[in-house]
């Protein structure tokens, strides 16, 4: 950033962005859905146009995104294995990074392609791990870094309220999700039985 004092502002109204436009998807989709909203909101959408258009750029967005924690991974096991320069040639250690980011994308690709019941585990982890990241382990660093002294009443009420919706949406959204996997593998095995008969 050009101006790293103003981190702290950009990070919140980042946060105020992002959150509203949740907020306002949620709220539509209920209002409009009610109780029968599906999870994704455009599996409720109507097909045609906007929704292709809208599933085009969530898949341009998963298949951008996903280089960076890739990326962030094979680096870290890269250099655990000993893939660099210190330890061989330019050229083996060229063939052997292109071959180990191949398997593992390798790997990943045939896990989503072949583990049943993929979304709904996507959904269980995704609750779960959203929860932790955002709200959770923050506030945990947070105090481990400073400590609990020299903070304001504000302060110590801000991260309170924090961990407690953190709390909240991770019990609420892990057991959406369990529910949720409950239910394909419910339908799976009606389905299994259904067709053995």
């Amino acid at each position: 950033m050009k101006h790293p004092r103003s981190w702290n502002r950009v990070m919140a109204m980042s946060i105020v962005f992002v959150t509203s436009m949740y907020i306002v998807t949620g709220v539509a989709g209920y209002l409009c859905y009610g109780e029968n909203v599906k999870s994704p909101i455009l599996d409720s959408l109507p097909k045609g146009i906007i929704s292709l258009a809208a599933y085009i750029l969530i898949t341009l967005h998963v298949i951008l995104a996903a280089p960076i924690y890739l990326c962030s991974f094979a680096i870290e096991q890269e250099r655990r294995l000993g893939i660099d320069r210190s330890h061989m040639s330019t050229t083996k250690e060229f063939i052997c990074r292109v071959t180990f980011r191949v398997c593992v994308v390798v790997i990943l690709t045939l896990i989503a392609m072949f583990l049943p019941y993929f979304s709904d585990l996507m959904g269980l982890f995704g609750a779960v791990s959203g929860a932790l990241v955002v709200f959770l382990i923050p506030v945990t660093c947070h105090y481990k870094l400073f400590g609990w002294r020299h903070r304001t009443l504000f302060q110590h009420l801000s991260a309170f309220v924090i961990v407690s919706v953190g709390i909240a949406g991770l019990i609420l959204g892990t057991s959406s999700s369990v529910q949720e996997l409950m239910t394909s593998i419910q339908k799976g095995d009606s389905a299994t039985s259904s067709i053995s008969h």
